[in-house]
């Protein structure tokens, strides 16, 4: 009667290590179970929420590294910086039957700020000064017309913010755009006078233009992180030309220009 005793003694030692086994591993498989009922991963952070997920799909990808998120709604944004802005006009003395406006190359200003409606898209505001662009035109009967120029842009935009890579956002732009000119003139006259030529200067005198309605369009490159960033910036405005604004150049008025510009932008995000 022992045999069968011993026996079975040691049938109980030798299961006894595999129903521990299999109670550890049931305990391991438990932990995740109980911590999605609770709301929480196995690291203690609550799991995503759909909205999270379409919205930054990549964000919760394991194994992956991951961009920093978009701003949030309410999240505002200042940028400002130097402009080199471009408009076709006469530059430095060129001989005009009439009178042209004056173009060319200047260093202006820009100054703005928004604020995201969501991740992709943001309404913002914006200043943008020109140089004062100035041409010396020799004209007929001896008088040569000083012509200076600058123009004050007033934009409304809507912006759309495409991340490229982990600090590159391609960030195209259109708006609406006013436009307010200032200039100014100052003819000088050749006159003969005895057996010599006097040169006389005219005063320069400020001029009146009517203002301009347009659009702008373009597009930011924001390099940096998520609080400041560096913007290569290209902005081209089309502006009416009125027949006020046209009778005051008719060498030649237009209404474009072109302002490429390097600017600083701070961010202010919204957790």
């Amino acid at each position: 009667m022992r045999k069968p005793t011993a026996c079975a003694f040691l049938v109980l030692l030798g299961a006894a290590p595999a129903a521990l086994a299999l109670a550890c591993c049931g305990a391991v498989l438990a932990v995740p179970a109980t911590a999605l009922a609770q709301g929480t991963t196995t690291s203690g952070t609550p799991p995503p929420s759909r909205v999270e997920l379409r919205e930054n799909p990549a964000r919760h990808q394991p194994g992956q590294n991951v961009a920093p998120d978009r701003p949030s709604r309410g999240s505002v944004y200042l940028h400002g910086g130097l402009a080199l802005p471009w408009r076709p006009g006469v530059t430095g003395e060129q001989s005009q039957t009439y009178v042209a406006e004056p173009g060319g190359w200047t260093t202006g200003w820009v100054a703005g700020g928004g604020a995201f409606l969501y991740g992709f898209m943001s309404l913002e505001g914006e200043l943008s000064m020109t140089g004062t662009m100035k041409a010396v035109e020799p004209s007929r009967y001896f008088m040569t017309f000083i012509e200076e120029r600058r123009d004050l842009f007033i934009v409304a935009n809507v912006r759309f913010h495409t991340r490229l890579f982990s600090a590159v956002t391609l960030e195209p732009l259109a708006g609406f755009a006013v436009v307010r000119r200032e200039a100014w003139s100052q003819v000088d006259r050749m006159r003969y006078r005895g057996a010599d030529w006097v040169l006389e200067r005219g005063t320069r005198e400020p001029q009146e233009l009517p203002p301009g309605v347009g659009i702008a369009a373009g597009a930011d490159l924001r390099i940096g992180g998520r609080h400041v960033a560096i913007l290569p910036s290209f902005r081209v405005f089309r502006m009416t030309v009125s027949d006020e604004f046209a009778n005051h150049y008719p060498g030649g008025a237009t209404g474009w220009t072109i302002r490429p510009a390097i600017l600083l932008r701070v961010d202010f995000p919204v957790s």
